[in-house]
Formats: structure tokens, C-alpha cells, sequence
């Protein structure tokens, strides 16, 4: 049924016959992801699970150009995710995606709006937004969903895996996150504290457990990530879920349309049983496998090395343990299972193995890797790096060579206080072009792996990049 071709009185009934759909204008907190980049995942992939019931088709969003834009159709409810990763407020609105969205929404649903991220990068001018500037382009999503008699909710940013040295969280983006809650008390708009409901859960679960809810990986458990990788702002699987679960809650008390479907916890027990531990090819790592528990959020691993207490935390039934230079042959290893606040019973394994590491190790930077990669502009390619610090490198170049022209480009210098935040850049669209990223120990240089930057033909609806925001 075609409604723009409807009368108002047709419009009105029909309105009452279809379902809801709720509609999410964000980034790359609520994206929706491959599975070659599992497990990182968008909120935006588990709404329909808390405000659906019964089986959802997925499928591309008619009506959007861009291929991350994924609707999900339950029985009772669509959700339609037009999140883009590297987004802020001011490109979304640039690049003509809430134009989409506003084509798409109709009376009787709900616009849920979370930004602020990529807002607050000072250091991408194209992205960046004041506080005041983000409110008022908050207000041009809110408008244009009132106008077609949908309920535009705003959601204040999700928190970071942020902690202070003595262990307790520590929010960011405030002044944004305050701008947002004065705009929706004084404007009436349905307000969702993501901020304020996350971090409150985080100080809660401390940072150990935390960790499990981002990218924040140990190496050996993805293919795409052989190195692990340390990143506070991007959501797993566990957190996407989490913070999910938490938006369809309060959304349901703002929108009485909406219905909260939450999951079956009992069958959770946490008992870990079936631990195999085996010493990897080269000696230098144990390797732990245990059977997946009913239920199970996540998993913390603990050991003792030398007296020195260690523990990890891993989303699967496995976790890797990299030696330390002249470790001692023995150690002892428990490992339990979690669910939200509950734990089970442990299980513990025993090895000894005299174990092949020398004290000097690799100066090699890990976990280097290419995210939010974007081939919708004609001329060039943009993405984001993140990477995991290197002790006493005090200042990381990023880099990137085409291995066709040989050009060199340095993209950026990065103070080590700065490695845990956002980084963007664009090369020419070429195939050829390799990045990395090195540091200085002193006289001595430490690198990454080179990743190569994707080049797939261009689509027919590609921009000039003097038409892109981003």
C-alpha cells in the first residue's frame, strides 16, 4: 500500500492496520556490521529482539542508498537501522540520510536519535559540531518526525570503557550529553539517559567485566583481529545487546506502542566443565577451551604467574594466554562464567610446561586494524585506525604507501595519550594503498602489520568528495 497516494482519512486507517517501525538515525554505536567484522556489533542489531516477538526476517532497507541501512520485520514490529559508522549529526543530515529517513516514516512511529561521538572530534573539522550546533541539528531530526506524526526519541551517547587509575568509570561526552537534556526539557521530546543508565551499570560491573562489552580483544579468538585489539568506544556483540536491552526498556515507557520483550535467563547455571589446556606450536602461548555455558554473557579467566595475579576475560569458551618473558613452568587457571550480576561454580586447570619466550620480545605494534571503511565517494576512500599502545612509545605516525605509485602519505602523528580516541583519514581512490602505524622507542622503531585500504569499483550513485560532509 502506496500512503503518499492516500487521503488523510485512507492514511489514518491505514496507519491503524500496519505495524509500528521504529526507525535509528546514529553511527558506529548502532551500526549494522558483516560478519567478517564480528564481533563487533551495532545496538541497532538487537533492538528488534526486545521489541519484537517471534521470528524477523532481515533484509536491506528499501528507500536507502547506503548498504548498512538493514530492516528487521517481526510479527508486531520493523525496525529499520539507517545508523552509518563515522557519521555525526552534521554530515547524517549533509549526506541526505535523514532525508531518507523522512521520506520512509509515517504517523505512529518512532525515531530513536543517538549522536555525539564523531560530533565532539574536534580533530575532523568536517564532523565536528559545538554543543549548541548539535542541539539544533538534533532539532531538524525531531521536526522532521513530528511533521509525519512519529515519536522522535533522543538518546544521550554510550559510554566508553573509560575507567580513572583507582577503578571507577569516567563519562564522556558531558557537555553534550547535558546540551541533549536541556533540549528535551524544555522542547518536551521523549529523552532515553544512555549515558546516565550505562554508566551508572558500568561503575557496577567494573572495568574487568566491562571490557567485554567492547572491542576490547585478547589476541587469537577472531580471525579478523589475530592480534586482539583495544577499543573502548565500539560495541561487541555482549554490549550491543546490553545497551540495547536498556534503550527498548526505557523506549517502551515513552512510545505506548512499543512492547518490551525481554530474554529467558533460566537457563543459566555457569558451571564450566570440558577445560582443555594445550601449549600452542612455538611453545610460547596455553591455549584454554572449555564447553560454551547455557546462557553465559561472558567468561573471566584468572591465573597466578609468579605470584603476580592475572585475569582476562573473553565473550567465548576459549581464551589464549601469552607467556611472559622468563615465566615460571607452573600455572593454575579458573575460569568463570558470568550472566549480567550472576556467576557460576568455577572450574580450574593446572599446567606445567617450561615455556619457549625470550625476555627481549617483539617490538611489534598489535592489534592494528582498518574499521568504518567508507567507498561511497567517487574520489576517494575513507576509514578509521585503532591499535593497541606500545609501552614507552611516547608518539605514533600513521602512515600509508601505495604499493603501485609508490607514493607516501603520513596521515597523522598521535601523542600516546591520545591512542584510545577516534582516528579518520582518506586516501585517493586507487587500489594499491597500505597502511600502518609506528613508533619510536628511543632510536629504535616499533611497527605494526600494513593493512590494505579496500578499492571495489564504483557504484553509480558515488559522490565527488567536494558533495561529502565526512
Amino acid at each position: 500500500m502506496n500512503r503518499k497516494n492516500l487521503s488523510s482519512d485512507e492514511a489514518d486507517i491505514a496507519g491503524a492496520e500496519r505495524i509500528p517501525a521504529v526507525f535509528i538515525a546514529s553511527d558506529s554505536l548502532a551500526q549494522t556490521y558483516d560478519a567478517a567484522q564480528r564481533p563487533q556489533t551495532g545496538w541497532g542489531e538487537y533492538i528488534a529482539r526486545y521489541l519484537g516477538s517471534g521470528p524477523c526476517v532481515i533484509s536491506h532497507a528499501d528507500g536507502f542508498d547506503f548498504p548498512a541501512a538493514m530492516r528487521y520485520d517481526c510479527p508486531d514490529i520493523a525496525v529499520v537501522n539507517a545508523s552509518m559508522a563515522a557519521r555525526s549529526t552534521k554530515t547524517y543530515i549533509e549526506e541526505g540520510k535523514l532525508d531518507q529517513i523522512l521520506a520512509e516514516i509515517s504517523k505512529g512511529d518512532v525515531l530513536l536519535i543517538q549522536f555525539a561521538a564523531n560530533d565532539a572530534t574536534k580533530a575532523r573539522p568536517q564532523r565536528y559540531t559545538t554543543p549548541v550546533q548539535f542541539v539544533e541539528n538534533l532539532g531538524r531530526f525531531v521536526d522532521g518526525a513530528m511533521k509525519r506524526g512519529a515519536v522522535p526519541l533522543i538518546l544521550t551517547p554510550t559510554p566508553r570503557c573509560n575507567f580513572s587509575a583507582d577503578g571507577h568509570y569516567r563519562a564522556d561526552f558531558e557537555e553534550y550529553a547535558f546540551a541533549e537534556r536541556k533540549f528535551c526539557r524544555e522542547k518536551g521530546v521523549g529523552l532515553i539517559d544512555l549515558a546516565d543508565i550505562g554508566g551508572r551499570y558500568m561503575e557496577e560491573l567494573g572495568e574487568l567485566r566491562a571490557r567485554a562489552l567492547y572491542m576490547k580483544l585478547s589476541a587469537g579468538l577472531y580471525p579478523a583481529y589475530p592480534d586482539g585489539l583495544d577499543d573502548a568506544t565500539h560495541l561487541s556483540y555482549l554490549g550491543a545487546r546490553t545497551y540495547a536491552r536498556m534503550i527498548a526498556r526505557e523506549a517502551v515507557t515513552l512510545a505506548p506502542q512499543l512492547s518490551f520483550h525481554d530474554d529467558n535467563d533460566s537457563s543459566f547455571t555457569g558451571r564450566i566443565e570440558g577445560i582443555e589446556a594445550r601449549v600452542d606450536e612455538d611453545a610460547s602461548a596455553v591455549v584454554l577451551s572449555w564447553d560454551r555455558a547455557a546462557s553465559a554473557d561472558c567468561y573471566t579467566i584468572s591465573c597466578d604467574k609468579d605470584g603476580q595475579s592475572f585475569v582476562g576475560v573473553s565473550l567465548e569458551p576459549r581464551f589464549m594466554d601469552a607467556a611472559v618473558p622468563d615465566q615460571s613452568a607452573d600455572i593454575r587457571y579458573e575460569i568463570r562464567a558470568w550472566h549480567r550480576d550472576a556467576s557460576g561454580e568455577p572450574g580450574t586447570v593446572e599446567v606445567e610446561h617450561e615455556f619457549a619466550l625470550s625476555s627481549k620480545g617483539e617490538a611489534r605494534i598489535s592489534g592494528f586494524n582498518l574499521y568504518e571503511i567508507d567507498q561511497t565517494v567517487a574520489d576517494r576512500i575513507s576509514f578509521s585506525v585503532r591499535f593497541s599502545p606500545f609501552e614507552g612509545v611516547q608518539r605514533y605516525r600513521v602512515s600509508a604507501r601505495n604499493a603501485q605509485s609508490g607514493q607516501i602519505r603520513i596521515l597523522d602523528s598521535i601523542p600516546a595519550s591520545d591512542v584510545g580516541l577516534l582516528h579518520g583519514y582518506f586516501v585517493t581512490r586507487e587500489p594499491g594503498w597500505r597502511v600502518h602505524v609506528e613508533g619510536d622507542l628511543g632510536g629504535t622503531t616499533c611497527t605494526s602489520e600494513e593493512c590494505e585500504v579496500p578499492c571495489s569499483p564504483l557504484s553509480a550513485d558515488s559522490r565527488p568528495s567536494w558533495e561529502a560532509g565526512f
